[in-house]
């Protein structure tokens, strides 16, 4: 078909048949009998031709698995094969996976449950993994049956359930230079020499470069490589990771998906500026069909799902084997009775809600170093957290200011961005700007005072507080009158020596809060010790102070800076 006006064009169309030299069919040739096959191999071009591969419909009849090539130009058949002339079944199902070729012309299929003679020196090669030459027609050039033919064929436990993928000359040794890695119905992976295949084996597999039992579930799709990891995602398990190293693969993953994959599992896709930034697609059953992107340098980070958004993403017609396919920016799902396509929303502004302190989680004033917490939408294009200190300024994608500076953020997400308040920051007026895909928000006004105190607070309303002993206060743990207690904080200030902006507070020299500090426990007044920023982090800062003499019991806390007093939380308090 012409792909621009959807029109037939010139020597087509072609009627499918064919005929080889065999006894299957009970005669001296064995011909192709349309209502008994369908096409469900994706199609090979290679070297001018067009190469189908067929499966039974219904396992219907005496079938054999047929490949057929036409020539692209012509549509004149120049190709027949047949793996079982002498038998029968041994279909190419591959889920759908097209055949695989090499740069010398080779193609690479998988068959499935059928006839097996070629140890005997038959011609019968169902169950096995094939290497054809195209240099004369189609002839058999390589194969390799595994060992349990015969208990694959009795259970039903196809190898040919899923495609052959041909990895990179990089990651094979001088021994076995060229691989090919598959699995199929029974959970083994199968690692191929391509130049040497190995062919058929009594007893087992160790003639091949390995064979992997049980490493996965039931494989219908072909695996796909990216970054020298090979991913599978077979049934009722996780999308799951297998790095390849010194030309084997790891018997076991490195890493999987949040989400196992029903039936039939999924044909997965990568996308890649080159070797970086690799994302993972994959088509879950489930639902009407959920279209998944995950981290492809780390599964269990899943970028995105069709069903986070269902009333504007679901795909609701799920097709087995779709695969998505990645181009110029967009994802392509092909469904029952349409085609859907996935690419970014057009970009729009971030928008604040709110600014709140974040130890407190209540809005107001805020001070210079402190940290704070901004809620909104749009804010930042993906989740992602500081990977160290000295924090950055930019995360997912976005960035903020305040009064024109960059501060420092801990975490960004698109409905929340955790920061700190730059300590160059001015007392007085504030305008903060959130800026993510090239567009900014409107400024929103806050407070800046010199002082602004939150407590941390754990559940329960009990306040981040650590006791003499190390433990964690709580009325499980309480602090015994007269002991020295460690209160955590943000929003106490300027401090001596001068706290420096996203970088972590010093040990040596300790930095000092210079302005008055209070504590009230219980209503009582504290000896404070220590206020300050807390030595190894950023914008955190903690007061310590002794437990005054009360009573057994729970008792509110509050620390006043400079006249300006936090919020209220919970302090259990002991005996001696």
């Amino acid at each position: 078909l012409d792909i621009a006006t959807g029109a037939e064009k010139s020597n087509s169309p072609v009627v499918i048949q064919a005929s080889v030299p065999g006894t299957g069919d009970g005669g001296s040739t064995v011909s192709f009998h349309a209502q008994m096959y369908k096409q469900r191999p994706g199609l090979l071009l290679l070297n001018g031709v067009v190469y189908t591969a067929w499966s039974s419909h219904c396992d219907i009849g005496n079938y054999h698995g047929w490949i057929l090539g036409y020539d692209a130009t012509t549509l004149r058949q120049v190709a027949v094969y047949n793996d079982t002339p002498n038998g029968s079944l041994a279909s190419f199902w591959a889920s759908g996976a097209a055949p695989a070729a090499d740069a010398d012309g080779n193609i690479f299929v998988i068959s499935a449950n059928g006839s097996f003679d070629a140890n005997v020196g038959g011609s019968d090669l169902g169950e096995s993994f094939l290497k054809l030459s195209t240099r004369n027609g189609l002839t058999v050039a390589d194969y390799f049956t595994p060992f349990n033919v015969q208990d694959l064929n009795n259970g039903d436990l196809d190898t040919g359930s899923s495609g052959a993928l041909l990895l990179p000359d990089s990651v094979g040794i001088p021994v076995h230079r060229r691989l090919l890695i598959s699995a199929g119905k029974e959970g083994r992976i199968y690692l191929l020499d391509r130049d040497n295949m190995g062919k058929f084996q009594a007893g087992s597999d160790s003639q091949i470069v390995q064979s992997i039992v049980g490493a996965i579930g039931p494989l219908y799709s072909i695996p796909i490589y990216f970054n020298n990891t090979v991913f599978f995602s077979s049934i009722d398990r996780p999308l799951e990771a297998f790095p390849i190293n010194g030309g084997v693969l790891a018997t076991s993953p490195s890493a999987q998906s949040p989400t196992a994959f029903s039936y039939p599992g999924s044909v997965p896709s990568i996308s890649a500026n080159g070797s970086a930034n690799g994302i993972v697609w994959a088509v879950e059953a489930g639902q009407g069909g959920t279209l998944h992107a995950y981290d492809a340098a780390n599964l269990a980070r899943e970028l995105y799902n069709s069903n986070e958004n269902a009333a504007r993403d679901n795909l609701g017609s799920y097709v087995k084997f779709s695969t998505p396919t990645i181009a110029n920016g967009r994802v392509y799902v092909g469904l029952q009775g349409s085609v859907q396509v996935f690419g970014l929303l057009g970009a729009s502004s971030a928008t604040v809600g709110s600014i709140v302190n974040a130890a407190s989680l209540q809005s107001g004033a805020v001070a210079p170093g402190s940290l704070i917490a901004i809620f909104g939408q749009n804010l930042a294009q993906a989740t992602e957290s500081a990977p160290g200190i000295p924090l950055p300024v930019a995360l997912g994608g976005a960035s903020m200011s305040i009064n024109g500076m960059l501060a420092p953020l801990l975490y960004a997400s698109p409905t929340q961005i955790n920061a700190q308040v730059p300590f160059e920051a001015v007392p007085g007026k504030g305008a903060a700007v959130v800026s993510t895909a090239g567009r900014s928000s409107s400024p929103s006004v806050m407070s800046i005072q010199p002082a602004a105190p939150g407590l941390f607070v754990l559940s329960q309303n009990r306040a981040a507080v650590q006791n003499q002993d190390g433990s964690i206060n709580d009325a499980k743990h309480p602090a015994p009158q007269g002991s020295i207690v460690a209160a955590y904080l943000t929003g106490l200030g300027p401090v001596n020596p001068s706290g420096q902006t996203g970088e972590a507070a010093p040990s040596r020299p300790l930095t000092h809060v210079t302005l008055p500090v209070t504590v009230l426990l219980g209503g009582k007044q504290a000896d404070v010790l220590f206020a300050g920023l807390s030595p190894g982090y950023v914008g955190l800062f903690q007061v310590n102070f002794r437990v005054p003499q009360l009573a057994v019991g729970s008792y509110a806390l509050t620390v006043t800076v400079n006249g300006s007093a936090s919020n209220s939380a919970q302090v259990a308090v002991g005996g001696h």
